[in-house]
């Protein structure tokens, strides 16, 4: 469209000139609409507000704008037109009266100064308050006419319904801050910096943020039910997810005696998070700046939750970590100048959507104490329920102390129930790389029964919508970053509402395509294995998930793992058993053959590490003398454990002196390094003349074959240990990482973070280097020993192997995922046909649990669907009850501190009911779109895919929500009307 209109600009641009002039209107001077002749009626006045902008006289544009008059009008100086406003004209607004009817005894607003925000820009303006029998005091008239006063005393300014409303969509979906918007509003009345009108920042921001909590009001039903508004239930401003269980809304009857095996389509998905992102700086207080919602949204009762902090901070202790280093990413939090360093939250892990009373501010942290109280907090809306699934990306920390912690807690948090026997704990899908192995088995949706397809990823998902408001947060007060928070998480839920006719939809084609896919794997997998296998492998699982403490975990390993310190024991105890009868293999009183080679393939890593130290020490200026005296003193330590070594070992292999001397002449002093010094471990190549750190498999003949064995035993462990110490470190990193990309902001912050992930690649690069040798050494001495399939079982460690590791097993999907052979490859082991059955084993138990997540996650949206459906019906049968008994009074207005009642009119109660009848119409309309979009499942479920899902005459409405979910717009008919005109 753009190269086609291109030819037609400089015809755009001359319409954009006659609009600089008077162009066909008034070009005689007189005015279409009176045709009086008159200098005092002479048509100099154009609306540019109105759709025509013709040329009138004064008097006809006032008479025009008897019920518009914030229009801004263009008059003509005789040479250009400058902006004017209806106040010039004397325009006067009539309030507490119908358009064009005046007041008997007006109060006149002599001055001129009232100031009315609009959409296109700041008013000044000359107002009339009612004065007569039918007096309301001035906001109230302000209000009657569409304006919301900034105050309720004596207003000075106040901003039009049409502009709040605007603001409000644009916060949401333009992510706009009130300064920017007022700051456009500004520009709009005068972009020239001469005549700028006065600030009424503080003023607008103040009516937006009492605009939004009157909205929450009215949508919560506020409007309709009969009570006071200073003592809000909690959570009964919050909309609420509509696929989540709720008793008596959308549970059948004897939802709770359902079999075990049925229960999980009954079970509340939770996610507990931190974002701290959304940070708050340390202005205002809660005195100066109250919150309106104060807890009858999504964040919890302030009150509430500070006196809990302080009842039980002292008493509960942070656990020390055993799984990787959450605590240190968790503390590293800067609290200096914040009141808040973020915000914790427990949402809805399946739907994307925040929980009532789930939010609230964190100190430093996610400490146990603050999450604890969220979680519980948020439970007490749904405190009937019999199970629930909770994720944390530190479950396996945070949960193992929970019911002890939980007794000390008050009696509300008691009562609700909680034991170990109704709650899983998991660990979101993207998170668990990042833990321990034991962690990845244990605390995986994959293998958690009821868990279904889902990847509790939900509430980063959240996060990374909502932290484009945390510029403009971060600089308000306690009240009102709380309640613009409630009012963003309101919307995003409303949104999440709207689309859930498409994402279920969407949900259950994919999951039924799955379902039939891994069943075929399954059967051909189990057929591969014999019904004997599969029978005793499903009997173990099905124990396992029974009672995990008592059975062994089926997705583990069993098999006893190879280490080094295995192997040094084993040997001691052999050396012991030789020792008793007179056979042993020594020829050194203190050091035996075993302990020799051990001591060679410490001091061989102690080499390479001094190597790089020896770089950086012959760095010259760029090293201190500090560094440079520690490595010195490190090596002159290192060359006296070498020669000490050296000594024992000419003692068990006596012709390397010969081979010693020999590289020693060649090498003509450089040696002076004792990283340098030739160790000759017997797994050496077989060159002399090639070695660096010489290895004397060239003098095999010399060397007893009990030499290569013991190497070889401890070769292999160390290869072992080398990579499990990889894996842990390519965790760490990706922990690091992914803390980085979620919280670091600042220099200092990423400062700190790439600091740490320089230490973690050091870390994966020395474990790599470790692995390399003994990689080396044990092809050597197995190709000698004639080992079997060490190549297999120590394959050559690739440079980019350990990039692969930064997502292990995250990469792509638990079913479909391709990665590092160091993230496949089982813990080492003495028996490698025991291993291989192990495995088998294992990949068989995974296989079967992918079907079963998948037939789970079928069943659950096909419950979440008929939730959905059952939601909506309560809520339009709410809405209806709502138009009955709305001929109340309600506390209100300037009398209401005296406990005076608001007396309402026929028009309030007609207000009442049209809304009422509106929004049971509107939830009526949205289950019945859901039945139709929906009608298709069950067939669709039932042929496993092979027919359509959606029905044909909602295809075109599905497809508008498709791109309104991804954010495109579709083709207009304008540009099809243009494609449709160009020559092919």
């Amino acid at each position: 469209p753009m190269q086609g209109w291109a030819k037609y600009r400089a015809a755009y641009l001359v319409e954009f000139m006659r609009l600089e002039g008077l162009g066909d209107s008034g070009i005689d001077g007189v005015c279409p609409q009176c045709r009086v002749a008159s200098p005092d009626r002479e048509a100099v006045y154009r609306c540019v507000s109105c759709t025509s902008p013709v040329m009138l006289c004064s008097s006809c544009t006032l008479e025009n704008h008897r019920a518009a008059g914030l229009h801004v009008l263009e008059f003509w100086n005789g040479s250009f037109f400058v902006r004017r406003s209806l106040r010039d004209l004397g325009f006067r607004f009539q309030l507490g009266h119908p358009p064009g009817e005046t007041c008997g005894t007006p109060e006149k607003d002599a001055k001129g100064s009232f100031v009315v925000i609009d959409h296109n820009g700041m008013h000044q303006v000359y107002i009339d308050y009612c004065g007569c029998e039918r007096v309301q005091p001035h906001y109230i008239q302000l209000l009657r006419n569409g304006w919301f006063p900034a105050t309720f005393k004596r207003p000075k300014t106040a901003a039009t319904f049409g502009v709040l409303k605007l603001y409000h969509m644009l916060t949401y979906q333009g992510k706009i801050s009130c300064y920017e918007f007022h700051a456009a509003l500004v520009r709009l009345t005068n972009n020239t910096g001469i005549n700028v009108p006065k600030s009424r920042f503080r003023e607008f921001f103040r009516m937006s943020r009492q605009f939004r909590h009157l909205k929450m009001l009215k949508r919560a039903g506020r409007g309709n039910v009969e009570g006071p508004l200073d003592n809000l239930a909690p959570g009964s401003c919050a909309v609420v997810c509509p696929a989540c269980p709720r008793p008596g809304v959308n549970l059948p009857d004897n939802w709770d005696k359902v079999p075990p095996d049925r229960a999980f389509l009954y079970c509340l998905f939770l996610a507990i998070d931190a974002n701290f992102r959304l940070k708050r700086k340390a202005v205002s207080s809660s005195t100066a700046d109250p919150s309106l919602n104060d807890g009858s949204a999504y964040f919890v009762t302030e009150r509430i939750y500070k006196m809990f902090l302080k009842l039980y901070d002292a008493k509960i202790k942070q656990d020390a970590s055993t799984c990787s280093n959450h605590s240190a990413v968790n503390n590293d939090r800067s609290v200096r100048g914040l009141a808040a360093s973020g915000v914790g939250a427990v949402d809805c892990s399946r739907h994307e959507m925040k929980r009532p009373m789930a939010v609230g501010n964190l100190q430093k942290g996610e400490r146990y104490i603050n999450m604890d109280f969220l979680y519980l907090w948020s439970l007490q809306l749904v405190a009937v329920l019999t199970h629930l699934l909770v994720s944390y990306d530190i479950a396996c920390q945070w949960s193992i102390n929970l019911f002890e912690r939980l007794a000390q807690y008050p009696e509300w948090a008691t009562e609700l129930g909680l034991t170990s026997k109704n709650i899983k704990f998991v660990v979101p899908k993207f998170h668990l790389p990042a833990h321990i192995a034991r962690c990845q088995t244990r605390f995986s949706h994959n293998y958690t029964p009821g868990a279904g397809a889902t990847d509790s990823e939900s509430v980063e998902r959240q996060w990374s919508g909502l932290n484009h408001y945390a510029t403009s947060t971060q600089e308000m007060g306690p009240g009102a970053y709380s309640d613009t928070l409630d009012d963003i998480f309101g919307d995003w839920n409303w949104r999440k509402i709207v689309l859930f006719v498409l994402a279920l939809l969407t949900k259950i084609e994919e999951a039924v395509l799955e379902m039939a896919y891994h069943r075929e794997i399954l059967e051909e997998f189990t057929e591969s294995i014999g019904p004997t296998r599969a029978a005793k492998w499903t009997t173990e699982v099905l124990n396992w998930e029974s009672d995990p403490k008592a059975h062994p975990n089926p997705y583990e390993n069993h098999v006893k793992k190879l280490s080094l310190d295995t192997v040094r024991h084993s040997l001691a105890e052999q050396e012991a058993k030789a020792l008793r009868e007179n056979k042993v293999f020594s020829v050194h009183e203190e050091m035996s053959a075993s302990q020799l080679l051990a001591m060679g393939i410490e001091l061989e890593g102690q080499h390479s590490r001094l190597r790089h130290s020896s770089e950086v020490a012959a760095m010259g200026k760029h090293a201190t003398d500090n560094e440079k005296a520690k490595v010195q003193l490190q090596a002159n330590a290192l060359r006296r454990k070498i020669e000490g070594w050296i000594d024992v070992e000419h003692a068990y292999i006596p012709a390397l002196g010969v081979v010693r001397r020999t590289l020693e002449s060649k090498s003509r002093g450089s040696n002076d390094c004792p990283s340098k010094i030739p160790l000759l471990l017997p797994s050496t190549i077989l060159e002399p003349d090639t070695i660096y750190v010489g290895l004397p498999s060239s003098i095999i003949q010399s060397c007893d074959e009990r030499l290569y064995r013991i190497e070889w035993q401890l070769r292999c462990a160390q290869a072992e240990d080398s990579l499990d110490d990889l894996r842990e470190a390519i965790r760490v990193r990706a922990s690091v990482l992914n803390d980085k990309r979620r919280f670091r902001r600042g220099q200092k912050a990423n400062t700190k973070s790439q600091t740490l992930l320089k230490r973690m690649d050091a870390q994966v690069s020395g474990s790599a280097k470790r692995y390399r040798l003994a990689q080396n050494a044990i092809w050597v001495l197995g190709a000698h020993l004639k080992q079997v399939k060490y190549d297999v079982r120590f394959p050559v460690l690739h440079p980019d192997d350990p990039k692969k590791g930064d997502k292990p097993e995250a990469a792509r999907s638990e079913t479909r995922r391709v990665v590092s052979w160091i993230w496949r490859r089982p813990a080492g082991g003495i028996n490698y046909l025991l291993l291989e059955c192990e495995g088998l084993r294992i990949e068989w138990c995974k296989s079967r649990a992918r079907v079963k997540r998948w037939e789970e996650e079928v069943d659950l949206i096909k419950e979440e669907m008929r939730r959905v459906k059952a939601s909506f019906s309560y809520q339009a049968s709410e809405w209806e009850s709502r138009t009955q008994n709305v001929n109340w009074d309600t506390p209100g207005g300037k009398d209401y501190e005296a406990g005076v009642l608001y007396s309402i009119d026929k028009a309030v109660i007609g207000g009442r009911v049209a809304f009422a009848q509106e929004q049971a119409a509107q939830f009526r309309e949205m289950r019945e779109f859901c039945e139709m979009a929906w009608q298709n499942v069950p067939k669709y479920v039932k042929s496993l895919g092979k027919d359509p899902i959606v029905p044909k005459e909602v295809e075109a409405k599905l497809g508008i929500f498709r791109k309104a979910e991804k954010g495109k717009e579709g083709e207009s008919d304008d540009e099809e009307e243009e494609k449709s005109s160009q020559p092919n």
